[in-house]
């Protein structure tokens, strides 16, 4: 006597779902400036001393993208800026926010940081014509940011 078993497999697909952690603030700027001319008014406003880094690179679409990128350390205040060019030729880091031609991405111990107080000294630079206070949490393509 044969005994037939028929086995029949049951194949669960699991997605994992990752929840990243967005902990720094963002700022948007307009400014008609060159990112160096930009950073250069940036800088002579105390404590400010970014200095030029490699390009943030990031691949979007199949396209390599390669944004300028100027940092700056507070080590009084453990506190890490980044100026980002927000514009590579005709692609955006962030398309949502066109209208921004530099971002900063401020990160670090935030309760020793005054956001009103950076966003007024940012305003009061005449190469500036707005810096706006951008939640980081709502944006679409957020995930451009993670890497800095």
């Amino acid at each position: 006597m044969l005994f037939r078993i028929n086995l029949i497999t049951v194949i669960k697909k699991f997605e994992l779902e990752v929840e990243y952690e967005y902990d720094f603030l963002l700022y948007g700027i307009v400014s008609i400036e060159k990112s160096h001319r930009l950073v250069w008014h940036i800088n002579n406003v105390y404590p400010f001393q970014f200095a030029r880094i490699d390009d943030y690179e990031l691949e979007i679409n199949q396209k390599s993208l390669s944004f300028a990128r100027y940092l700056f350390t507070y080590d009084e205040n453990h506190i890490t800026y980044c100026l980002l060019a927000n514009k590579d030729e005709n692609n955006y880091l962030i398309p949502e926010l066109k209208n921004f031609d530099y971002l900063v991405v401020v990160k670090g111990a935030l309760d020793f940081f005054d956001e009103e107080e950076f966003k007024h000294t940012l305003n009061e630079l005449t190469v500036i014509q707005l810096a706006y206070v951008l939640e980081a949490d709502k944006l679409k393509s957020k995930v451009n940011l993670l890497y800095l």
